[in-house]
């Protein structure tokens, strides 16, 4: 595909983002808002999918597989009630992957060989993988203590 096509996809995808978040704002747009939030997704990946440099499927379709079992166990272990520790959960993950993308890329552009550089990059994406305690614990903790009254 040419690279002219996959950036008016982007774009397309970015301005479906910003009005779906816009419709995000009212209960009344709210559905019509998700609904454009998931074409724009849908669009980018596209996208990125059409991408000439990308060859080969496999690691796309594990994340998206393992980013489905998550997701899924999520809206089904954590109940409507507890949306705070969802939320916190979810960027947690958010982290996680940001981290691997993260490592991917220095390894990649480093071509990183040395013991060193690898110990300095495993102690870096450790940083946000170690968030995700973290992140769950506040939003936990504190809905305890709003509820025992202290």
């Amino acid at each position: 595909m040419t690279l002219s096509i996959i950036e008016i996809a982007y774009l397309i995808a970015a301005v479906l983002f910003i009005l779906g978040l816009r419709g995000l704002r009212a209960p009344e747009s709210a559905r019509q808002g998700i609904v454009m939030l998931e074409c724009g997704m849908l669009i980018a990946i596209s996208g990125t999918l059409l991408h000439m440099h990308i060859v080969r499927y496999e690691w796309i379709i594990a994340g998206m597989g393992m980013g489905t079992t998550i997701g899924v166990a999520m809206a089904v272990l954590i109940p409507m009630t507890k949306m705070p520790e969802r939320i916190a959960l979810s960027h947690a993950f958010g982290g996680l992957a940001a981290a691997l993308v993260g490592s991917r890329s220095v390894i990649a552009i480093q071509g990183c060989c040395q013991r060193q550089k690898w110990l300095r990059l495993a102690l870096r994406s450790c940083w946000a993988p170690s968030l995700l305690p973290g992140a769950w614990w506040p939003s936990a903790s504190s809905r305890e203590w709003l509820q025992s009254g202290r």
